[in-house]
């Protein structure tokens, strides 16, 4: 089953702010724009806000509806999963590096627990951009999709964009441009801003 064909993505992980949050990063190796090993491979999107030298914090909201876990670890620091699925698909939309985290959203148990889920629809608050985890100190929101069929057990990583390249190919639009003509997960070539 193809899932780009599935429009699943209805805004942006955060508001229009100025100054305005940007894509630093992106799904397939670092630029080494944050600090990142150059060409070390990389599962997701990176975005940052930055005012002068210094990186800012900025509110993550869900860019679709799910089912939503919380989860800690050595990598991501806190992080958000926000969960759909569709036919036989699982997609989780996790969102990586957050210093604060909605309460409402349960904590990933432990390996031998069922995980609870908590509704959560597109535009709901699930936290900030921070510096947990692997960041070398840049408050940065890393955001990944994650592809599983349920039938096979195939699992693979997806670029909301759908372009798998390195943020400076000059392929990724920034936020608020259009993405026309590429085959991204968004379900408008001209996603809308968080709230």
């Amino acid at each position: 089953m193809i899932i780009k064909k599935q429009k699943i993505l209805q805004n942006y992980p955060f508001e229009k702010i100025n100054p305005p949050v940007t894509l630093v990063e992106g799904c397939k190796a670092y630029d080494g724009a944050i600090g990142d090993e150059l060409g070390k491979p990389h599962k997701g999107i990176d975005f940052v806000r930055k005012k002068g030298k210094k990186y800012l914090s900025f509110d993550v909201f869900s860019s679709q509806e799910g089912k939503a876990f919380q989860g800690l670890s050595k990598t991501w620091g806190k992080f958000v999963s926000v969960r759909q699925e569709i036919n036989d698909i699982r997609l989780d939309t996790i969102y990586v590096h957050l210093d604060e985290v909605n309460p409402k959203i349960p904590v990933l148990p432990s390996k031998d627990v069922e995980i609870k889920f908590v509704p959560i629809k597109a535009g709901e608050w699930l936290g900030t951009a921070g510096i947990t985890g692997n960041t070398k100190g840049v408050t940065q929101l890393h955001w990944e999709m994650h592809q599983k069929n349920l039938k096979t057990g195939k699992r693979k990583i997806l670029d909301p964009y759908g372009v798998y390249d390195l943020a400076s190919s000059g392929k990724y639009p920034q936020p608020g441009e259009s993405l026309k003509g590429l085959s991204h997960y968004f379900a408008s070539d001209n996603p809308k801003f968080s709230k």
